[in-house]
């Protein structure tokens, strides 16, 4: 599996949290005005998926598959946000050491979220025609570049 793949799918489920930008896989500008800002990170995450599904036309034989790889996109969401949340409390009390130990342990979160990640988009992917591969390929390179 191309790592590229996997990081942008990494990407694209864990990178909406931690008061960060959205890092969404979005193909023009004017998508990426489509979120209104009052919406939870939960929610922007929903809506990526939605986003997603559609831009990636996926098929009712591809259902399944998809299902499963937007609910581990979901459950990842889930957690990261939790972790954050966790570390946006504590933060005004850690010290410069607790700091680095808690990204260490937000970064080892993620790297088993993604873990979790590659295989249901791996069996996705195996099941794309050609057209959805290459806008697959477009997606997640775009997202993993930045």
């Amino acid at each position: 599996m191309n790592m590229r793949f996997i990081c942008g799918a990494a990407i694209l489920s864990l990178g909406l949290f931690a008061g960060a930008a959205p890092v969404l896989a979005q193909t023009d500008v004017a998508a990426a005005s489509e979120t209104p800002k009052h919406l939870t990170p939960m929610e922007q995450v929903d809506q990526h998926i939605k986003r997603l599904h559609a831009e990636l036309k996926i098929t009712a034989a591809q259902a399944p598959l998809w299902n499963a790889f937007a609910q581990a996109m979901h459950d990842n969401a889930t957690h990261m946000e939790g972790l954050y949340q966790v570390r946006a409390q504590a933060a005004h009390t850690m010290n410069a050491v607790e700091s680095m130990k808690s990204s260490e342990q937000i970064a080892e979160a993620h790297a088993q979220d993604l873990q979790k990640l590659e295989p249901p988009f791996e069996a996705l992917y195996a099941s794309m025609d050609s057209r959805q591969k290459k806008t697959a390929d477009r997606i997640f390179h775009t997202t993993a570049s930045r």
